[in-house]
């Protein structure tokens, strides 16, 4: 493996994909491809790295990261200090960590966490993410409403719960959001200020199943084009509600996209 990685020592892209028997580790001889752009580990972690020199090895040019198999805690730090410039990160972690003190360039993150419970405390994101998707953590108030604060965020994909039943967006949260997917929520109820989502796109709602109705808000909101509602019958009401007070409103160009059966629909 280390001869292969030699010869290659000036790719942009690597891919990993192990099958069959392997080693349990990533070889750390990746940390010394220099012109990495794009860092694909499907199964393995990297082995420690605290004992490499940093100097030596540091991917200054990687712009993106992804890896789905959790590592330590200390060594996901070690990481993140070897690849400063990451512009699109994916992981998986049982822990919680301040991406803001490592990546000030990040634009892109998908975080699956488990069943994990977030801190306020240590859960910071950089201002300038324009995408983040959350997976199977469980977010508290706050943390929801920091990420409402986030100025340039665009997309959000919120596939997790919520330790409240109930979401309060306050006004000016999520300015510049235009595209929000809630999926496999216990959100119960939704209450959005006037002013919230003011250039919102998209929204879309999959196994949403205990949420009552979607925020009369949307009703109103002129910038808002396409609405989807996925394997969530609940919201069947909401969704002729909706379409109703757009057309009052002249607004003839809403699409609505509905699928109330319990197929598994990519959305």
């Amino acid at each position: 493996m280390l001869t292969w990685l030699t010869l290659f020592a000036n790719s942009f892209h690597l891919y990993i994909e192990y099958v069959g028997f392997t080693p349990n580790f990533a070889p750390n001889a990746i940390w010394s491809m220099r012109s990495l752009r794009h860092l694909y580990l499907s199964k393995r972690p990297f082995k420690d790295t605290d004992d490499l020199e940093k100097d030596s090895f540091q991917l200054d040019n990687l712009e993106s990261f992804v890896s789905y198999r959790c590592c330590s805690e200390e060594e996901f730090k070690r990481q993140l200090r070897m690849m400063p410039n990451v512009r699109k990160l994916a992981v998986r972690l049982n822990y919680c960590i301040k991406l803001s003190n490592f990546l000030n360039r990040l634009e892109s993150l998908t975080l699956l966490m488990g069943n994990l419970k977030l801190s306020a405390t240590e859960f910071h994101l950089p201002p300038t993410l324009r995408k983040l998707t959350l997976g199977g953590s469980i977010l508290s108030a706050s943390i929801v409403s920091t990420i409402g604060n986030l100025p340039n965020l665009e997309v959000l994909k919120l596939l997790t719960s919520l330790e409240d039943k109930t979401w309060d967006v306050e006004d000016n949260e999520f300015l510049n959001l235009k595209y929000l997917k809630l999926a496999r929520s216990d959100i119960e109820e939704w209450n959005v200020s006037p002013n919230a989502f003011p250039n919102l796109q998209q929204l879309i709602f999959k196994q949403c199943y205990f949420l009552a109705e979607i925020p009369v808000r949307f009703g109103t909101l002129l910038t808002l084009k396409v609405i989807k509602v996925f394997n969530s019958s609940n919201l069947a009401d909401s969704v002729h509600e909706i379409i109703a007070e757009q057309q009052e409103l002249g607004d003839t160009n809403l699409q609505i996209i509905t699928d109330f059966s319990d197929s598994q629909v990519d959305c």
